[in-house]
């Protein structure tokens, strides 16, 4: 099977969608917003890691890491910068989707303050 290659706003949107769907599961043994631990991002990747191939590749690309630190992190090296920047990727895009629908009910506020 030969992978063709995709830019990297591709490759971002590819991962955010496999976080968002991995948070939006409906299983309550899996995860929950935010993520806070080192251990809890590393059971996060390992699922991600399930629902798509290529999302541990995407991960290093993401967090800047070269893909054998990375996975010494993912496999238990106490490399708490590695940790951090996963951590910090994996609640970003549910961050983002919060943030704009705050500022949407608050543009929906405004508009309907000014109707009256």
């Amino acid at each position: 099977m030969v992978h063709q290659p995709i830019d990297a706003s591709q490759s971002e949107r590819r991962l955010d969608d496999v976080i968002l769907a991995v948070f939006e599961s409906r299983d309550p043994a899996l995860f929950y917003f935010p993520l806070t631990s080192q251990r809890a991002a590393r059971e996060f990747v390992c699922e991600l890691e399930r629902r798509c191939a290529r999302c541990e590749a995407l991960m290093c690309v993401a967090v800047g890491e070269h893909r054998a630190n990375f996975t010494a992190w993912r496999t238990g090296a106490n490399w708490p910068g590695v940790g951090n920047r996963v951590v910090e990727r994996i609640n970003r895009p549910l961050q983002q989707l919060l943030m704009q629908v705050a500022f949407l009910a608050m543009l929906l506020f405004v508009f309907c303050s000014l109707r009256r």
